[in-house]
C-alpha cells in the first residue's frame, strides 16, 4: 500500500498498481485515482496508515513533484509569451510602417531540421552556459555596481540587428532574474528554448488578420505581465 495526500488534510490509501493522475487546483491538491475495475478510490482517514513519517514523506514528495511540474509549465509559458509578445509587437509596427520588414516564411523540412538543431538545442544551451553561466558570474566576481546591465549589454551585442538587440536586452534581464532566483542554469534554459520554439509558429500566426494579431498581442501581454509580476513578487 502507499499513501498520498489530498489537500494535506486527508490521506487516501490505494493499491500499488493503481494509476494516479495529480492535478493542482486552487493551491490544493486534487487526486484522481484510476484503479482496475473501480471508478474511484474512497478517501480514507489518516489513521489508515500506520507509519506517519512515511506518510509525511509521501506528502512532501507529492508536493515537490507538483511544484516542480507547475514551475516548468510556468517557465515554458513565460518563454512562449515573451517571444509572442515582442514578435507580435514588431509585426504590428511593421504592418503600419516601413520601419520593420515583416518577412515570416514557412520552412521546408531541411530548414526546419537545421533550425531545430541550431536555434532550439545548440543555441540556447551555448548561450545560457556562456552568458549566464560564465560571463555573468565573472562580472559578479569583479563586483560591478550593476552586473545585470553589463551582462545584458554583452548578450545584446552578440545579436546582429536592432530589433534582435532590443529583444535580447530585455530578455537577458528576465533570464538573469530566473537564474539568480532558482540558482540553476536549467531555469533560464527552459525559458530560452521555449521562446525560440515560438518562432516556429509565427509564420502561421501572422497569416491572421491584423485585428486578431493585435488582440493576441494585448491578451498575451497581460498574461506575461501576470506571470512576471508573480515571479518578481516572490523572491
Amino acid at each position: 500500500m502507499i499513501i498520498i495526500s489530498g489537500d494535506y488534510n486527508e490521506l487516501i490509501k490505494i493499491p500499488d498498481n493503481a494509476i494516479c493522475r495529480f492535478i493542482n487546483r486552487n493551491s490544493s491538491i486534487s487526486v484522481f485515482i484510476s484503479v482496475p475495475n473501480q471508478d474511484r478510490v474512497r478517501i480514507e482517514p489518516v489513521a489508515a496508515y500506520d507509519n506517519i513519517d512515511q506518510a509525511n514523506n509521501v506528502m512532501h514528495w507529492l508536493a515537490d513533484t507538483l511544484e516542480n511540474k507547475n514551475s516548468i509549465i510556468k517557465f515554458v509559458m513565460i518563454g512562449l509569451l515573451y517571444s509572442l509578445v515582442f514578435n507580435a509587437l514588431f509585426y504590428i509596427i511593421g504592418n503600419y510602417t516601413n520601419i520593420i520588414d515583416n518577412n515570416y516564411s514557412v520552412l521546408n523540412s531541411m530548414e526546419l531540421i537545421t533550425l531545430m538543431i541550431s536555434t532550439f538545442i545548440l543555441g540556447p544551451i551555448l548561450e545560457e552556459y556562456l552568458f549566464r553561466g560564465v560571463i555573468y558570474n565573472k562580472i559578479k566576481e569583479y563586483k560591478f555596481n550593476n552586473p545585470y546591465l553589463l551582462a545584458s549589454l554583452v548578450f545584446t551585442i552578440s545579436h546582429m540587428d536592432v530589433l534582435s538587440m532590443i529583444y535580447a536586452f530585455i530578455f537577458s534581464y528576465i533570464l538573469l532574474h530566473f537564474y539568480d532566483k532558482y540558482k540553476t542554469i536549467k531555469t533560464p534554459l527552459i525559458i530560452h528554448v521555449s521562446a525560440n520554439l515560438m518562432t516556429l509558429f509565427l509564420p502561421y500566426l501572422f497569416r491572421l488578420n491584423i485585428i486578431y494579431i493585435i488582440g493576441i498581442f494585448i491578451i498575451s501581454s497581460f498574461v506575461l505581465i501576470f506571470y512576471l509580476k508573480d515571479e518578481y513578487k516572490t523572491k
